[in-house]
């Protein structure tokens, strides 16, 4: 019996409902009838995919009174950080790079 090959969007559509399952490579496969080595593949692949064509959308700032705490707010997912608007440029690079590598 010939191998199934499947296309992009059921592989991405995999992917999806196994972050949602919230279960690990091995029993999400096992569970659903493929093999654990091509679902870490997809997972490897996709992330490599959307790392590299991420976007990012902002949404147009506000103008506050100088009382107010300036501050810039950062999330990700379930993720949120809260840093002073006069941090350092790199300190920012620093948070924004290890936010981009969370999965």
């Amino acid at each position: 019996m010939p191998k199934k090959r499947y296309t992009e969007q059921e592989i991405k559509t995999v992917v999806t409902n196994w972050k949602a399952s919230n279960k690990n490579i091995n029993q999400f496969a096992r569970e659903n009838g493929y093999s654990q080595a091509s679902l870490g593949r997809w997972i490897k692949k996709l992330e490599k995919t959307v790392s590299k064509n991420s976007f990012v959308e902002l949404s147009p700032l506000k103008a506050i009174r100088s009382s107010e705490k300036q501050t810039i707010v950062i999330e990700k997912a379930d993720i949120k950080i809260t840093v002073p608007l006069n941090i350092v440029a790199e300190s920012l690079q620093n948070i924004i790079n290890v936010l981009v590598s969370c999965k």
